[in-house]
């Protein structure tokens, strides 16, 4: 038997389960509008999806193609009883979990008030492994109630992953800016996804509040000997900014940690009831050369510094705006710090 035949008769040896996460009523921008950046968006661009007819369709399609499949969502007193009768009559696994955010107040961006949707993303993928685990599965992929995809060509996908022996199965990775990690589908060994969705769920440790870059850096601490290399500070401080050690650490490990999935996958995808029609330039997928130009981003200040600057540059009082860049620069230390704190405090039980 070749070396291929082999790979591809383990890949299919191995069990494979299917998470569905997210909520009944999706709220949010559309695969039409992806990459606009929720917080610099107009509220017009937000739709409210009914997720029922998404979920209904994934799970008639997987069906056939994934050993075990697993709904798992929040309980809301508001969504549609009709549309939880017909998810209750798939005969798959359905789980409705207490919402974690149910009594936390939403930060505003302008108009629009945004909840910690990482939290809620994370702990319900971390309930729905943790029933794949009981059904006795080795490999997972989560994907959102909110999106549909070729399940069939995610499967292919997912088994050139577990042959490759990396980390984590991502949509795409970016030559330009690679420490952003797109969270449409994720897949993993059931061991590493569950550890991974872990360390995402809390609402306290966060590397980073970008849910993005926060998978990222998380997942980066799967890199054989991290804890040795990896300086926390350097990771809580990241912006658009790295130092040398950080940028030969990222592109030592980036290909044994994450392995993009193929393009077709991609462009399959329905988001919100359309197409994603995000290009970028700089997306790398399954068999493509990733060329990263991590060192050049030394040069560039980070988001948060230019949001700052474009909101009070206007102003004529250079005084009046040393006074807003030092007392925010102080909040967003103290803020790091305590993120920091957090991150020595809860590390051990992280599961890494």
């Amino acid at each position: 038997m070749s070396k291929a035949e082999e790979d591809s008769w383990y890949a299919h040896l191995v069990s494979i389960g299917l998470v569905i996460q997210g909520p009944l009523t999706s709220v949010g921008l559309t695969g039409g509008s992806v990459g606009y950046g929720k917080t610099r968006v107009k509220k017009n661009r937000f739709v409210e999806f009914d997720c029922t007819k998404n979920i209904i369709n994934n799970v008639e399609s997987a069906k056939v193609i994934f050993d075990k499949i697993v709904i798992s969502t929040w309980r809301n007193p508001d969504s549609d009883l009709t549309s939880r009768a017909k998810i209750n009559q798939l005969s798959v696994d359905l789980i409705e979990s207490d919402d974690p955010l149910e009594n936390r107040n939403a930060p505003r961006k302008g108009d629009i008030s945004f909840l910690d949707n990482q939290t809620r993303q994370f702990q319900s993928t971390l309930v729905g492994l943790k029933v794949l685990k009981r059904h006795g599965i080795e490999y997972a992929v989560k994907i959102r109630s909110d999106q549909t995809l070729d399940l069939e060509k995610l499967k292919t996908c997912f088994e050139g992953f577990i042959k490759s022996k990396s980390k984590f199965f991502v949509p795409y990775l970016r030559s330009d800016i690679p420490t952003i990690i797109p969270d449409f589908y994720l897949g993993g060994s059931l061991v590493d996804l569950q550890s991974l969705s872990y360390m995402l769920s809390s609402p306290h440790y966060r590397f980073h509040r970008n849910v993005h870059r926060d998978i990222f850096w998380k997942a980066m601490l799967f890199a054989e000997r991290s804890s040795a290399e990896l300086n926390p500070f350097q990771v809580i401080f990241e912006g658009n900014d790295y130092d040398m050690d950080t940028s030969k650490f990222v592109q030592r490990h980036l290909a044994s940690i994450f392995y993009p999935a193929s393009k077709g996958l991609y462009e399959s995808l329905i988001w919100r009831g359309e197409a994603v029609t995000y290009r970028h330039e700089n997306l790398c997928f399954e068999g493509e050369v990733l060329t990263t130009s991590l060192n050049d981003n030394t040069q560039h200040s980070t988001q948060d510094f230019g949001l700052i600057t474009r909101n009070v540059a206007g102003t004529k009082s250079v005084l009046l705006f040393s006074y807003i860049l030092f007392f925010w620069r102080v909040k967003d230390y103290v803020r790091k710090c305590r993120i920091f704190l957090s991150y020595l405090i809860n590390r051990k039980d992280f599961k890494v």
